[in-house]
């Protein structure tokens, strides 16, 4: 009975200081590429909108590419350029370049205080 009473104190014990132990895990290594990303200059239903079309778009472009996590692609590589919100991306243009994310958008202007953006991500 002496013998079975100590075994059970000794594996409690054990058990215990085996609980108490901890993790430590070094990441110092890690190291992350940024997404290759697509972004075509916007659509837009007329002149005035090209412009705010073009202007929204380099805001994005440069919002992305400070953020380390995206790499905007060379647009003269682009293969596809979109006329309206509603033009569906050729997903093998975009692959053959590979694209990893893919941006659309466009800008629908109706005056000064009116101006609607549409942003689409693939």
């Amino acid at each position: 009975m002496k013998k079975l009473f100590f075994a059970c104190l000794l594996f409690c014990f054990g058990a215990v200081s085996a609980a108490r132990a901890e993790l430590s895990i070094d990441i110092t290594g890690a190291r992350s590429e940024p997404m290759k990303t697509a972004l075509p200059v916007f659509s837009s239903n007329g002149a005035a909108g090209a412009k705010i079309a073009k202007d929204v778009t380099n805001v994005i472009e440069s919002d992305l590419e400070s953020s380390g996590l995206f790499r905007v692609l060379d647009p003269m590589a682009y293969l596809q350029t979109f006329k309206s919100a509603s033009d569906a991306p050729a997903f093998v243009d975009w692959q053959a370049i590979k694209a990893e994310a893919l941006i659309q958008g466009h800008v629908d202007y109706r005056d000064a205080k009116k101006i609607r953006v549409s942003v689409r991500l693939w």
